[in-house]
Order: structure tokens, then sequence, then C-alpha cells
């Protein structure tokens, strides 16, 4: 029998994996209670025993003794970051499957029979390997004993002791709200599980009820408050969407230019400046592109969200004109503002940018592959008056 490749444990191998009928030292076998066609060791083998079966052909035939391959189950302790094992066998029985647990087979049989259906009685290991199944190494316990032996033996995390511990309430900012005496005197006060609060402490969450919380005997350092972008190596840097409403005009798809570029990194050029009345949460660059800039959300869950190009749309009018647009969304306020307007504001001229009745026409030869220097402030009324051809907003 082979092992998974990445259990290195000398008793799996020499004994549980041995398929060799020849018996070990000192090695015992027991017939299994209602399953009398198999029998364990005291290793903790399981023997599939030689008895007569009927063939497809209706005759009969001799089934003969074999041992049996055991079932490993894989699974993770969190608490600890690393995989453990169960060891299960797999038997048949008029036509049905049944799958067991090795340990407890075994201590059924050779130390002292129980209830084999109680889940509240577990079958631990004195030396807490899983894997190192001699009958020897067996003991009993009720569930409430396991989970006091493994937290004695800090194997995994006990809440309850966690939750006492003394807690300090901190703004996103880095400024101290209040000191508790534990977890639980924290979520009496603000309403904050204690679960979500131990989150945070554990770094599995930056908040929880919009707050950072820090164990008093571990208090933050300013760099805690400190916000460092991760690098996203499974960012979209494709605008698709835009490119399809588009016609699916020819392009470099690995190169796409500037209004469908979501990638944050720099295009040859590009300048960045602040969108008027979003200052401190979005630039548009001279190439036509819109920056949502790092930072907390402000409405719901507080959430620290990470600079991202935000993606760009077009909108088409009934003569098939077209322009393309941006939703800023900033403390609880949604804008749409056109493209054009933008780039002409911050990189040409300052103008009334919410003024409708003024509008910036677009005479780049590719109306979405926008050049600064084709566009020009009009009003509404001289473009409505020429019927103008050309794309404006």
């Amino acid at each position: 029998m082979k092992l998974p490749n990445e259990i290195e444990n000398q008793y799996a191998k020499e004994v549980l994996c041995n398929t060799s009928l020849e018996d070990l030292s000192y090695e015992k076998w027991e017939q299994i209670e209602n399953f009398e066609n198999y029998a364990i060791s005291n290793y903790g083998r399981i023997k599939s025993l030689e008895r007569s079966t009927l063939s497809f052909k209706g005759g009969e035939r001799i089934q003969p003794e074999l041992i049996m391959k055991l079932i490993f189950v894989k699974q993770y302790n969190k608490y600890l970051d690393c995989y453990f094992y169960s060891t299960q066998c797999s038997f048949s029985l008029e036509g049905k499957k049944y799958r067991k647990s090795v340990a407890r087979l075994m201590y059924y049989h050779f130390i002292e029979k129980f209830d084999m259906e109680d889940r509240k009685i577990v079958i631990s290991f004195k030396d807490y390997n899983s894997l190192h199944l001699h009958i020897n190494n067996l003991e009993k316990l009720t569930a409430s004993e396991k989970r006091l032996k493994t937290f004695e033996n800090d194997k995994a995390r006990n809440r309850n002791v966690d939750y006492l511990k003394p807690v300090s309430q901190y703004t996103i900012d880095g400024d101290l709200v209040a000191d508790f005496e534990s977890i639980y005197e924290a979520q009496k006060a603000v309403g904050v599980g204690c679960e979500s609060i131990q989150d945070v402490i554990n770094r599995e969450f930056l908040t929880a009820g919009g707050y950072r919380w820090f164990l008093q005997s571990e208090p933050p350092k300013k760099e805690d408050f400190i916000i460092t972008p991760k690098q996203n190596t499974s960012e979209v840097v494709f605008n698709e969407s835009l490119w399809q409403k588009l016609g699916k005009p020819p392009i470099e798809l690995n190169n796409p230019p500037a209004c469908m570029n979501l990638s944050l990194l720099e295009l040859p050029g590009e300048v960045w400046k602040p969108i008027p009345g979003f200052e401190d949460s979005h630039l548009v660059s001279n190439k036509g592109r819109v920056k949502h800039l790092s930072g907390w959300t402000t409405n719901g869950r507080k959430i620290f969200l990470q600079d991202r190009i935000l993606c760009q749309t077009v909108a088409i009018n009934k003569n098939k004109a077209y322009y393309l647009y941006t939703t800023l969304l900033h403390k609880g306020k949604t804008t749409r503002i056109t493209t054009p307007r933008l780039l002409y504001y911050c990189f040409v001229e300052k103008f009334d940018i919410y003024n409708k009745t003024m509008v910036v026409v677009n005479d780049s030869e590719s109306p979405w592959n926008m050049d600064i220097s084709k566009l020009s402030l009009q009003s509404i009324h001289s473009v409505l008056k020429r019927n103008y051809n050309k794309v404006s907003y």
C-alpha cells in the first residue's frame, strides 16, 4: 500500500501499509463484530478473511485471505497550520458499503467494549500521533475531556480563554477609543461579536464594527495603521465589456488602449490629476483613465480598498454618436461624468464642469482613443445649430 506523498510517519509506513499476511511480532487478531468476514489486529491492520462466494455465473469460488488497504482521511488544523490524518477502513456486507474508524474498532475489540455509535466517546492517542494505532497508544475520553486535553497541550484555540483577555479599541486612523477588561466586555459595550473582534486581533480581518482591535498585552505600533497595497498578480487588465460595446475595434488585447486598460501600471507619459469634487478619492490621467485611490469605505462595513482603475462604459444616442463615462462613488455620493469633460477641465482649461449648456467636442480620429489636442469646449446651442456630426459631450 502506498501512503500519500506528504505523510512521513514510520508507524504508518512500516505497519499500516504492510500488506504481508505474515503476522508482526506479538500481533493478535480478533474477528470484527457484525462483520464476520473481517478481522482487526492489535497493530491496526485489517484482514479480509478467506471465504466462499458466488461467481457471476452462479458457481462457488474461494476468496483468499488478504490484508486490506486502509483509508487515510486528511484534515486541517487551522490553529497549528498543519494537516493530520485519521485512519478508516471499508467493509462490504450484503451489498452495502460501511466505513469505520480503525481506532474505535481496535479499542472496542482489544481493550473495552463501548457504544460505538455514541459520538460523545472519543478514542484519542496518548502521544498525539493519530497514525500510531497500536492499542497501547489508545485511550478513551469523553468529548469534553478530549477538548480539555487539546487545549492544555496547545493543540487548538480555546476561545473562552481568548475572550477573557483585555483588549483595546482603536479608530481606523489609530486613535484609542476605549480599553476593555475582556473581549466579552467589549462585545457588551460596542455590540460587536467576540469572534469578529478575535478575528481582527488574529489579523484575519482588518476591522470589526468599523474599528481596529488589539490585545492590551500587545499594543499596536504606528506601522500597524499603515495599509500597504498588495500586488495583485491575478489583476484583470482588460475592459472586455467596453471593447464589445464599441463593436470590438481592432486592438492589441495584451496591450489594450488606455480607456480599456485596467492595469495599475503607469502608461508611457501618463500624468494624474485630482477630479474636482472628488480630490481626496479619485484621479484622472491625461490618457483618459480614472483611478479610485485606496482608502476605507464610508458606508456599511468598514473595508479597506486598494487603488484600482475604474471601468469606463459607453452611452450611445439615437444618432449613433457615443461618449465614454465613469461612475464615481464617494461618501455615499454617486456621480456619472464623461471622460472628455474630465480631460478638458484637468488638462486643457478649467470651466464649470457641471454646466450642461457647455459641451466638449471630441474630434479625435477614434472617439474612444482620445487625443487631448482634439478636444474643444463649445456651447450646446452652437453645436445644435450647426448640426454637428462629431461626438460631443
